[in-house]
């Protein structure tokens, strides 16, 4: 049986919530068979946010145009680190610092549209941040991908600056990191790092990670990309169905082989919906949640055995 719910998350820099842009839609799946599988294992600055477009006297659409930078470092390059804004100063990774640069992309797109500029630096950075870390999982981790403030850089007309920063254990804000994050979620570390979510996913409009070693409902599984930066909107059906084909074997391989049909336990799938796909958003995220009930350990592995709780 399968039941289908949208889930509205609130955007925001490093955003807390599962969708980070826009609208998500969750898909809450319960498997009707076990599931047979190859062994597992297999507050806080924003991105830069473009408003709508004003109407002009003649009622012409004005869209947005690039601001004029107000003098930050210009000499920002891959694997430096930064303070917080509104400083943004540059610093070696081996001192405290907030956000680190996976990657300084040429681009001159849309310079004429800040809204499609801004759509194309979201998606092209996420899927730098994922590289730069070792993972696609990285939307389902402590880490979020961000772009530098366009208002900030005198080279914005013709690059786009990508950074990571990481959230507290609690997700209660961005934390203040020493060394290098480059390749931090290859091989477990997507798993030591993973999201949990206190609430089920499809049961509030505004579900927040939170660590797992708190009682929750729902815990990552892994997640990934269902499109390329300049990717059109593929519609609700097809980005359901990308979602899906990604989500199923990472949720086989996270929970273990069954030997029997699981009732108490389901995959969720959140694909982007429209409006997050304008921001930027290309990612899918997949989980686990409990159908009932709260745990304070990982159901990764968890096969035919009970269901841990809180």
């Amino acid at each position: 049986m399968r039941t289908a719910a949208p889930v509205c998350v609130a955007a925001g820099a490093l955003a807390l919530s599962i969708g980070l842009s826009g609208c998500d839609n969750a898909s809450v799946t319960a498997p009707t068979t076990a599931p047979s599988v190859a062994p597992s294992g297999s507050s806080t600055p924003a991105a830069t946010t473009p408003t709508a477009g004003a109407s002009a006297g003649s009622g012409t659409a004005v869209r947005p145009t690039m601001p004029t930078a107000t003098g930050a470092d210009p000499a920002l390059a891959a694997g430096q680190c930064t303070r917080q804004e509104p400083q943004w100063t540059r610093l070696a990774c081996t001192a405290e610092h907030t956000y680190e640069v996976t990657a300084v992309v040429p681009s001159t797109a849309h310079q004429d549209d800040m809204l499609k500029r801004h759509e194309a630096a979201v998606a092209t950075c996420e899927r730098k941040g994922a590289e730069y870390l070792g993972s696609t999982a990285l939307n389902t981790t402590r880490f979020r991908s961000v772009t530098y403030p366009i208002a900030k850089d005198p080279k914005a007309a013709t690059r786009f600056i990508c950074l990571i920063g990481m959230f507290d254990e609690g997700f209660g804000g961005v934390t203040q990191v020493t060394g290098s994050s480059r390749g931090r979620l290859a091989g477990t570390g997507a798993y030591d790092l993973r999201a949990c979510i206190a609430e089920k996913i499809a049961a509030r409009p505004d579900v927040s990670p939170a660590s797992c070693s708190a009682p929750h409902t729902t815990e990552a599984v892994g997640g990934g990309f269902i499109g390329q930066p300049a990717d059109p909107y593929p519609g609700e059906a097809e980005a359901d169905k990308r979602t899906s084909a990604l989500c199923a074997p990472l949720y086989r391989a996270f929970v273990g082989a069954a030997t029997k049909p699981r009732a108490d336990i389901g995959m969720v799938t959140v694909p982007p919906a429209r409006q997050g796909w304008s921001a930027g958003s290309r990612r899918a995220t997949c989980w686990v949640e409990l159908r009932a009930g709260r745990t304070t350990a990982t159901l990764r592995g968890i096969g035919d055995k009970p269901v841990p709780t809180a």
